[in-house]
């Protein structure tokens, strides 16, 4: 499976009560994606597989294969169909998807899955280098400021490339929201590989 989900690119019109307020928040979401690493459970080795389906753990990286429902609340994206598409067969997602459904009360029933019984936060020490770097060059100097510049290119093309068709095409492979396996044999990975 490559990525079987992208980024939320939603909007709406707002509602009369939201088009009295003064101000517009906007968030650069560059830095988001690297905290997210910090607590992503990644899935090791061989995933367990559930033809039959599953009842969904929120604690197990994995796909979850399922159908999905009609969006409960029209100010809001449907976090299994976040475009709106016409989808009329089974979605594969990822398991913060499916976590993130359940807190807005969505409970789809899962078809089938892949779930890893063992995991762990194996790009957590990538992370807090990154985070740790970052906080070292935010100064005045316009040199750390480059710095700084390009660092930000390194964690994003790296984000980027973890999670892109192109990366996937042999050797290790780290499924977006998923788990680190191997395309050409199974092998056992550790924070060292990183």
């Amino acid at each position: 499976m490559s990525n079987t989900e992208t980024d939320i690119d939603w909007s709406r019109p707002p509602t009369a009560d939201e088009a009295e307020h003064l101000f517009i928040h906007a968030y650069d979401r560059g830095g988001s994606h690297a905290a997210g690493i910090a607590s992503l459970e990644l899935g090791i080795g061989d995933p367990q597989h559930h033809e039959s389906g599953a009842v969904f753990d929120k604690s197990l990286p994995g796909y979850w294969k399922i159908e999905i429902p009609e969006s409960s609340d029209w100010r809001y994206p449907n976090p299994l169909n976040p475009r709106g598409l016409s989808i009329n067969e089974p979605k594969w997602v990822t398991t913060p998807t499916m976590q993130y459904a359940h807190e807005l009360g969505y409970e789809p029933e899962v078809i089938e899955a892949y779930v890893w019984n063992e995991h762990g936060r194996v790009l957590d020490p990538w992370y807090k280098r990154i985070r740790d770097a970052r906080t070292a060059l935010d100064l005045a100097d316009p040199d750390a400021q480059l710095a700084r510049d390009q660092l930000k290119v390194v964690y994003t093309r790296t984000l980027g490339m973890l999670g892109s068709s192109d990366f996937m095409k042999g050797g290790r492979v780290m499924h977006r929201n998923g788990a680190i396996t191997s395309s050409r044999k199974p092998e056992r990975i550790s924070c060292a590989a990183w």
